[in-house]
């Protein structure tokens, strides 16, 4: 459960400032090998806003609707995601994201992604703030991207080095951005949260793996 303001003070933005209350809930369910893969799991994922005009995030849809399908096989993996809002001041909007992945060594993996969304409004879609805004992309009603990346784990999941180009389309402009980040995980699971991180290259390869 949150609050929909942000503030300095947190105790003042749950209990002083009226600004609505979120909930967000997850479930994941191991399907085993119903799709003849090492490993299938699906996600779902719900989150419900009361927005009014105090709320300074989670301000967008007065809900969202998320299901998740992760796929490994070997060193390879595949995320295939569909996302959705419903209501809010710029209408609803739907999304889908295709990632495929594949250890090309024990340390070095390959990351490939498509996304494509969509939304009933003529600008109820807006560029990511990061990094497409800047590059000139403007709202619009349809949105395609791909992106190519290379990650290199120095210590499992839990620390590794990321690069990669994408390229996307909307509202009539194109633009391409290309990012480098050093990520840290600290979760409960130091190899990730799902197993597309836990894939392995080959046999014997002892990456990922526990002593």
């Amino acid at each position: 459960i949150f609050t929909n303001h942000s503030n300095q003070d947190i105790w003042e933005s749950f209990t002083e400032i009226n600004s609505g209350y979120s909930w967000i809930g997850s479930m994941t369910c191991d399907l085993g090998d119903r799709f003849n893969t090492e490993t299938a799991f699906v996600n779902v994922s719900a989150l419900h806003s009361e927005i009014n005009e105090n709320a300074t995030k989670l301000n967008r849809f007065d809900d969202g609707v998320s299901a998740a399908l992760i796929l490994t096989q070997g060193a390879a993996a595949l995320v295939t995601e569909v996302t959705g809002g419903i209501g809010g001041d710029r209408g609803s909007a739907a999304g889908l994201n295709l990632q495929p992945s594949v250890f090309l060594s024990d340390q070095l993996q390959l990351a490939l992604r498509y996304q494509i969304s969509g939304s009933k409004e003529e600008f109820g879609l807006s560029p990511q703030r990061r990094y497409e805004e800047p590059a000139g992309l403007p709202a619009g009603d349809l949105y395609q991207a791909g992106y190519l990346g290379l990650n290199y784990y120095l210590a499992r999941h839990q620390c590794k080095l990321m690069a990669g180009i994408e390229y996307a389309t909307m509202g009539g402009e194109d633009v391409w951005t290309a990012s480098t980040m050093f990520r840290f995980y600290f979760g409960p699971d130091g190899r990730g949260p799902f197993p597309i991180s836990q894939t392995l290259h080959g046999a014997g390869h002892e990456f990922l793996k526990d002593d």
